[in-house]
């Protein structure tokens, strides 16, 4: 359990980086 919530939080840690980055791609993606 606690894995995968690490694994969760990573990958909110690279959204939220990648949106400065390539915020633009994200919207289009409509993941979030």
């Amino acid at each position: 359990m606690i894995q995968a919530l690490e694994l969760e939080e990573d990958t909110v840690e690279v959204e939220e980086e990648g949106e400065e980055d390539a915020g633009a791609e994200d919207d289009s993606d409509g993941s979030a």
